[in-house]
């Protein structure tokens, strides 16, 4: 059975009734911390647990992708186990659902063995981040990827073309991995395909969203997550590194 060192009880917004003792003593949890809504406005307790070495047992099954990722980007030093106490025992008709609710957490600590790697599919769109050496990439990838290019500032002599898109934009957020990577862009401006001018760009709007397979960041600049060579589907390379451009441009073909 595995040692759990904390374990996270939300009601859900209040939306079910928890028994901390049974449900501390159905896992023989070290400590019990007991929120009313841990992926909203309890949040930072939750960074606080994650942040501690140990194994911490988050009592939600429905939001469990959305804490391992949050534990991934915490570098959380220790373990994370999630069960689902809400739709199996919490939202049931059970006057009484303490000891329905205790037997999954119970169920939730025992050892198994290792399960199947998980099979992840990824069609090959795939965002280029950066300035002329992004746009490089992009001829080098159109022909094999869906591309989007997102400029942080305007390139000299660009012109619309039919092989991938271009847009300027300055990233407000990214999260997720292979395949499920979710992007939000501010001044998000598409390049125009038609116009006298070259290079002229549509009216730039705040809080654009996006998703992609792949992340080819060539922005020279901080890496997007921590751990980045960790983060499946994350690729980056200086852009001033020629030779690291390529190998960037190779790996990011290899992803679809």
């Amino acid at each position: 059975m595995t040692k759990i060192d904390r374990l996270l009880l939300c009601s859900c917004d209040a939306s079910m009734t928890l028994d901390k003792a049974s449900a501390q003593a159905a896992c023989d949890a070290g400590e019990v911390l007991m929120v009313k809504a841990l992926c909203e406005g309890d949040l930072a307790q939750a960074e606080t647990a994650f942040a501690q070495d140990g194994t911490t047992l988050v009592a939600c099954g429905q939001m469990s992708n959305f804490f391992s990722e949050l534990f991934d980007d915490l570098q959380a030093p220790g373990e994370l186990l999630s069960a689902d106490i809400r739709d199996r025992a919490g939202w049931s008709d059970d006057a009484n659902p303490a000891p329905k609710q205790a037997a999954l957490l119970a169920d939730a600590v025992l050892d198994r063995p290792a399960t199947p790697a998980r099979e992840i599919t990824s069609e090959g769109t795939i965002m280029i981040l950066g300035g002329a050496a992004a746009l490089h990439a992009a001829d080098k990838l159109a022909d094999q990827l869906a591309v989007t290019v997102i400029l942080s500032a305007p390139v000299e002599d660009l012109e619309p073309n039919d092989r991938y898109d271009v847009a300027l934009g300055t990233l407000k957020s990214a999260r997720g991995s292979l395949a499920k990577f979710e992007i939000a862009l501010d001044g998000y401006a598409p390049l125009k395909l038609s116009g006298r001018t070259a290079g002229q760009f549509a009216k730039a709007v705040n809080g654009a969203k996006s998703a992609c397979d792949i992340i080819l960041d060539l922005r020279g600049a901080p890496a997007l997550f921590p751990a980045p060579e960790k983060r499946d589907g994350y690729l980056r390379a200086d852009p001033a590194d020629p030779l690291a451009v390529e190998r960037a441009i190779f790996a990011a073909a290899d992803l679809q």
